[in-house]
C-alpha cells in the first residue's frame, strides 16, 4: 500500500516506445513532447491501482459502460446526467482523468464544435483508450496529454470536471488537485464540478458493501465520509460550494464557483 508520501515511479520509455506514445497523442501545451519521453507515473497508482487503471488489459476489461453501471450499484447514468447538466454547449472545459464508460464522449456532443475540451491523465494507455472511444465523433476540439494532476495546469477554463477522482488519490495530492483545479477557473462564470463518493446513510443497503471495498481496495476513499470536498481547499473561503447528495447520501456532486 502506498503512503502519501511516497516518491512517483519513474517509467523510462526506449525510443521506439517514446515515439508511439507522442504519435498517440495530438499536439498539447504541456508538456512538450521532449518532456513526454520520460513521464512518471505516480506511485499511488502503480502501488494501490496496478489492476485498475495501469494494465492495459484491465483497462480494457473495466472500461465499459456495463461495468461502470455495476460498480455504481446502478447510479451510473444519475451521475452522468448530473454531470452533464453543468457543462454547457460552447464551453472550454478541462477534464481531469479519463473517465470508464462514454461519458466523455457524450460530454464532446454536449459541448459541440464551438467549445473546447482538454482531457490529462497521468496513464499513456488511458488516453489512448479515450482516443478509440472518440472514433466517429467530430473531436477536433480536443487534446489530451499526460500529466499528474496534482502539477500546475496551463490554462483557463470555463469549466473543470474531476469525476470520481479524489477518493483515489493520498490526501496530500487531493489538495494539490483542488488547489490547481480553483487557480484555473476563470475569475467570470468559471465552474468547478466534482461527482465522487459520500458518507451513505445509515439505512443505505450498500454501506456496508461501500465500507469492504474502502478497507481492502480503495485506500483513499474512506476520508470523503468524513470530510467535505472544500475541506482540502486551501482558500475555499474564497468560493461558493453547493453540494447534492444521491442515491441515500452514497455520491455527492458539489459545483463551485468564486464568489
Amino acid at each position: 500500500m502506498a503512503s502519501e508520501n511516497s516518491e512517483s515511479n519513474s517509467v523510462n520509455l526506449e525510443t521506439n516506445e517514446s515515439e508511439e506514445l507522442l504519435n498517440m497523442l495530438p499536439p498539447c501545451p504541456n508538456p512538450n513532447k521532449e518532456e513526454l519521453k520520460t513521464f512518471e507515473i505516480p506511485s499511488y497508482l502503480t502501488d494501490v491501482y496496478n489492476w485498475a487503471y495501469v494494465k492495459p488489459k484491465n483497462i480494457d476489461f473495466l472500461d465499459r459502460p456495463l461495468s461502470y453501471h455495476i460498480i455504481l450499484f446502478g447510479q451510473g447514468w444519475k451521475l452522468m446526467e448530473e454531470y452533464l447538466k453543468e457543462i454547457n454547449e460552447g464551453t472550454k472545459m478541462l477534464q481531469i482523468a479519463h473517465v470508464y464508460g462514454n461519458i466523455i464522449p457524450e460530454m464532446v456532443k454536449k459541448i459541440g464544435t464551438k467549445g473546447h475540451l482538454d482531457v490529462i491523465d497521468a496513464v499513456p494507455y488511458q488516453l489512448e483508450r479515450l482516443k478509440t472511444k472518440l472514433q466517429g465523433i467530430p473531436h477536433s476540439n480536443v487534446e489530451m496529454w499526460v500529466q499528474d494532476a496534482s502539477t500546475i495546469f496551463h490554462r483557463e477554463y470555463n469549466t473543470i470536471g474531476i469525476y470520481f477522482l479524489l477518493h483515489e488519490v493520498p490526501n496530500i495530492t487531493k489538495i494539490k488537485i483542488i488547489d490547481n483545479a480553483l487557480k484555473a477557473i476563470k475569475e467570470t462564470n468559471g465552474k468547478l464540478i466534482f461527482i465522487d463518493y459520500h458518507n451513505p446513510a445509515a439505512y443505505n443497503p450498500v454501506r456496508p458493501i461501500l465500507k469492504l471495498v474502502n478497507t481492502f481496495l480503495e485506500p483513499f476513499a474512506h476520508v470523503m465520509w468524513n470530510k467535505e470536498i472544500k475541506d482540502f481547499a486551501n482558500n475555499a473561503d474564497e468560493f461558493n460550494w453547493e453540494k447534492t447528495t444521491y442515491f441515500m447520501g452514497a455520491y455527492q456532486k458539489v459545483v463551485v464557483t468564486k464568489k
